[in-house]
């Protein structure tokens, strides 16, 4: 855990990083469109470190806390006012503005109580079920009417949607890292096919997003500063290696079938559309259906 001061901010801003450069990787995975470090200033900014534009375009507002010095997020703590807001109003305020706004409260420790609050909003179907399921833990519906439900002007419908569209993630600080690195080892790869460390795309990231502070960050400048440094997304420069293995395969197909093949080769149009299919088309699959003995095979080769 870290002691309070410095230290802590340096471990939180490295954390936060490591964040960003997951948010990052969801772009080039197709899952985002963009996102935008620090997009407010003011009251707006108020509680989030980002926001991420989805792919089925709706927003998400991440608020990344590495942890609480000494103590687990209680509710008291995330509605405890710090410069004239607390954490948990700023967050209630994105809610409330952008109805199909989803909060992303990232840590390395769960906030609790907030997580078991939104668990049970998930869980019940109507403000009714709701209600029902608070008189169950009367601790947590005591903290409910005096931390949270002030925040949605004491409306327990407008409460209950917005702890559905909470959302926590983030773990430890070292799985996290694994974590990045692992997506970054299986989606990016050096244009002359060399091997790397992946903390060097982390930080490449890292470096890219200080250049973009303010502004929607997408795919074509994120591949544009990795191309500079050699890196490329893989699929996209293909393997010699694998090339190489590619074309043996294929050859050792074709050794089995040539036997079979009539010289003047018949033309297939079946192999001429699969061909063109794959081609020109958006498949990225065929599949040849046919009984024993009609020349599946044959048309393949």
């Amino acid at each position: 855990m870290p002691r309070p001061g410095g230290e802590s901010e340096k471990l939180g801003a490295r954390y936060e990083g490591v964040w960003v450069a997951d948010s990052v990787l969801d772009i080039l995975d197709g899952a985002a469109v963009s996102i935008t470090v620090e997009p407010f200033e003011g009251a707006e900014a108020r509680g989030i470190e980002f926001t991420k534009e989805l792919s089925d375009g709706s927003t998400e507002y991440h608020s990344a806390k590495r942890q609480k010095t000494g103590n687990l997020w209680s509710l008291v703590d995330l509605a405890s006012p710090k410069g004239g807001s607390s954490i948990l109003q700023g967050l209630v305020a994105k809610l409330r503005t952008n109805p199909r706004g989803v909060v992303v409260f990232v840590s390395s420790t769960t906030p609790n109580e907030l997580n078991e609050l939104s668990e049970r909003a998930l869980r019940s179907q109507s403000v009714a079920a709701f209600g029902k399921q608070l008189e169950a833990t009367p601790d947590l519906k005591r903290k409910f009417e005096d931390k949270v439900l002030p925040l949605f002007e004491q409306n327990v419908a407008d409460a209950h949607n917005g702890l559905m569209r909470w959302r926590f993630a983030g773990g430890p600080e070292g799985e996290l890292i694994r974590r990045v690195e692992q997506r970054i080892r299986k989606g990016i790869g050096r244009t002359d096919h060399a091997e790397f460390e992946p903390v060097t795309v982390r930080l490449l990231i890292n470096e890219l997003i200080y250049k973009w502070f303010g502004q929607p960050l997408c795919r074509g400048p994120i591949l544009e500063w990795l191309s500079r440094y050699g890196f490329t997304e893989k699929g996209t420069s293909p393997d010699p290696h694998f090339v190489d293995c590619v074309e043996r395969r294929v050859c050792s197909y074709l050794k089995h079938v040539e036997g079979e093949l009539i010289d003047p080769l018949i033309v297939r149009s079946e192999s001429r559309k699969a061909f063109e299919t794959l081609r020109d088309g958006d498949k990225r699959r065929i599949v040849i259906l046919g009984s024993a003995g009609l020349g599946k095979s044959c048309t393949v080769a």
